[in-house]
């Protein structure tokens, strides 16, 4: 999809069932429903919490030989054991490589204007500022791309923060679509009909990506209740009783 496409797909500048995004839906409908691809298939997938692929990674015997997890992973399960496992960025799509990053963010907010307050957001926004963190925490990645990642106690956490700086200086690190997505978009039909692709029949990529971008549609009219907002139940045409 591209990073430009992604900031119109979640900008809502393009339509949720948009073609580009439609074939990374079947992608990861293929991947899902694929003979041998999940330890538990589909379905048990959807019940598994994502906490359970880290130990799963770094094991004699893995259970999960690669999986999308947060930096966090080297706090969950300890020290990696690198014959075990490594971290990597996405990798190829269609031949082409990316250096995209998608991740969350700690914002700091002043809520007063004093003289102290100015320095110590100076300070948290220097290469300096982390330099405690990630010496007793692998996973963690100091906001500054000058900080010296040297200091991070892990290889699988240098890793991490080398990736995600590397992302940033390309301008290819972007955040979660589905938290800048309306919430009731992100957290309600958009959720939903990625669950229902897991637990549902395979090949219902187009049907699932069409329900959510009527709901979109609607909800941005305001011709749906932004409380119960589904993708798989019809909704009128804006303007009619």
């Amino acid at each position: 999809m591209g990073v430009n496409r992604y900031d119109q797909w979640i900008a809502h500048d393009i339509p949720f069932d948009h073609p580009s995004v439609v074939r990374a839906i079947e992608r990861v409908d293929r991947l899902a429903h694929g003979e041998g691809n999940l330890p538990e298939g589909a379905l048990g997938a959807s019940a598994t919490s994502f906490l359970a692929t880290g130990p799963a990674l770094d094991a004699e015997d893995p259970a999960c030989h690669v999986a999308q997890y947060p930096s966090f992973l080297p706090g969950t399960i300890g020290n990696i054991d690198p014959n075990h496992a490594s971290v990597t960025s996405f990798p190829l799509v269609d031949g082409v490589d990316s250096e995209a990053v998608i991740g969350a963010g700690i914002f700091a907010v002043a809520l007063s204007d004093r003289p102290e307050v100015r320095e110590v957001i100076r300070f948290m926004a220097s290469p300096e500022f982390g330099a405690g963190g990630a010496s007793v925490s692998p996973g963690y990645v100091p906001p500054n791309r000058n900080f010296d990642i040297g200091s991070i106690s892990s290889d699988v956490g240098r890793e991490i923060a080398r990736i995600t700086y590397a992302a940033l200086e390309e301008d290819q690190f972007r955040f979660d679509a589905s938290d800048l997505m309306p919430s009731e978009v992100g957290t309600n039909a958009f959720f939903q009909g990625m669950v229902d692709l897991f637990t549902g029949e395979p090949g219902r990529a187009a049907e699932i990506a069409t329900g959510i971008e009527t709901a979109w549609s609607a909800l941005e009219a305001g011709c749906a209740d932004p409380d119960a907002l589904r993708y798989d139940i019809g909704l009128p045409e804006c303007g009619e009783s």
